[in-house]
């Protein structure tokens, strides 16, 4: 028989997550530390799993029957899990959190909600701006652009091939973000997106077609046919760093990241927002933690308020100053949390950050989360789409139609498939 204290120390959280970095592990490690001080013989397990690697693992552990009790994923991320019956909502920790008071007005519901039901809590949030080197720019005499064309304007005028080019694409077919994170806000500065409210894809409309001839002209004009070959995560830092590229949607991890890298890179490069047409385009998305159906749901919930609570949370937004832009209003609101000296030497950009985030959406979910949003992920439409207007010569128009009709037909077999885990549930 076990003893109440030997039953006790069998109570184990397993905690996946993706930060590989240095600083965001010891930070996690501490907070872990910290956690089973406060809670005698509960004890957390972490395991690192990259995001190139969330959904396999996840997947894999669902059809075992060994998923962890809590893990991170973005919007495509959990909308699966859930669809498939891996995660439970967490509603009862939202609330027991504070409620939806506790985090900036609409994240909740923009981000973590679907069907009703709250699927994750935020844990931070990002929104891309226009990352230009300062320096290069006033070497030509140029503003830092604020529309299409100035972009256009000044990329060109920064390309200098074979060693520079005024924008470097990264449409690698291995990262499915690639072109989405260039095309999704010049898709909403021009009011177009990929679903509309019912979750039905108007791909084929007037101001996409003119926000993807206009990434067309981009490339073109300033950037090298590398694009096909570079992936957004795991190229964009070297491509910066290198000098192969002046200008670049990101996030401001990109910032602290090459100041540490590359100081004579990282101290040059500053952000804008992102180029307008009608209005600014945001892409802004949130990492969250989610609740798995493990073996350990009532220690995990417990887990995941200790992660949020603001000395803990502070402590590990500020691992990475700038790497990630907090989500609740008692650290949002700190004046102690913004006066890190990164801060203080970005405010402007943190004030462009804290728009994106309070306006933003993620690709396709600009009203609010749907069941079709993996279709981005799961498709290489896109990629398809760029390779016959670039390579073949296609005629834009057409091949954006055809696009169409690819999203919907991959759509149709997304639906069937979500009817047959429905029915296995």
């Amino acid at each position: 028989m076990l003893t109440k204290q030997q039953g006790a120390q069998e109570r184990v959280i397993r905690f996946w997550h993706p930060y590989t970095q240095p600083q965001r592990t010891e930070v996690m490690q501490k907070t872990a530390v910290e956690f089973e001080k406060a809670n005698p013989g509960i004890k957390v397990k972490i395991e690192i799993v990259p995001w190139a690697n969330v959904n396999e693992r996840w997947r894999a552990a669902y059809a075992e029957g060994t998923l962890p009790d809590v893990g991170v994923g973005n919007p495509p991320d959990y909308l699966h899990m859930w669809e498939t019956g891996a995660i439970v909502p967490m509603d009862d920790v939202i609330t027991a959190l504070g409620g939806d008071g506790r985090f900036i007005s609409g994240i909740l519901d923009r981000h973590t909600r679907f069907q009703r039901k709250t699927l994750a809590v935020p844990h931070y949030m990002h929104a891309l701006v226009l990352l230009y080197r300062k320096d290069l720019l006033k070497e030509k005499g140029l503003e830092p652009p604020a529309t299409w064309e100035d972009l256009s304007r000044v990329a060109a005028a920064l390309t200098m091939p074979p060693d520079r080019y005024g924008f470097q694409q990264l449409w690698s077919r291995k990262d499915w973000i690639g072109i989405p994170w260039v095309l999704y806000p010049l898709m909403q500065s021009n009011g177009g997106d990929f679903f509309d409210k019912d979750g039905n894809v108007t791909f084929n409309t007037p101001e996409n077609v003119e926000a993807i001839r206009f990434l067309v002209q981009l490339y073109k004009e300033a950037s090298s046919p590398a694009a096909f070959d570079l992936e957004r995560n795991k190229d964009q830092i070297e491509v910066l760093s290198k000098s192969r590229s002046a200008l670049d949607l990101g996030t401001l991890y990109a910032i602290p990241e090459l100041e540490e890298e590359n100081p004579a890179v990282g101290n040059q490069l500053v952000a804008t927002y992102p180029p307008r047409k009608k209005q600014v385009g945001w892409f802004t998305f949130a990492n969250c933690l989610v609740l798995f159906k493990g073996k350990n749901q009532e220690d995990g919930k417990r887990w995941i308020q200790f992660l949020l609570q603001d000395e803990n949370y502070s402590r590990f937004l500020s691992s990475i100053p700038g790497a990630m832009i907090p989500v609740t209003n008692s650290i949002n609101q700190s004046s102690e949390f913004w006066e890190h000296p990164f801060f203080r030497k970005h405010r402007e950009e943190v004030k462009i950050l804290q728009e994106g985030v309070a306006r933003g959406s993620f690709p396709g979910a600009s009203q609010g989360l749907h069941a079709n949003l993996g279709l981005l992920v799961e498709s290489e439409a896109l990629p398809r789409l760029f390779e016959r207007i670039i390579k073949e010569n296609a005629d834009i128009e057409k091949a954006v139609a055809q696009t169409q009709q690819e999203f919907e037909a991959e759509l149709t077999k997304i639906k069937a498939r979500r009817q047959d885990l429905t029915k296995k549930r």
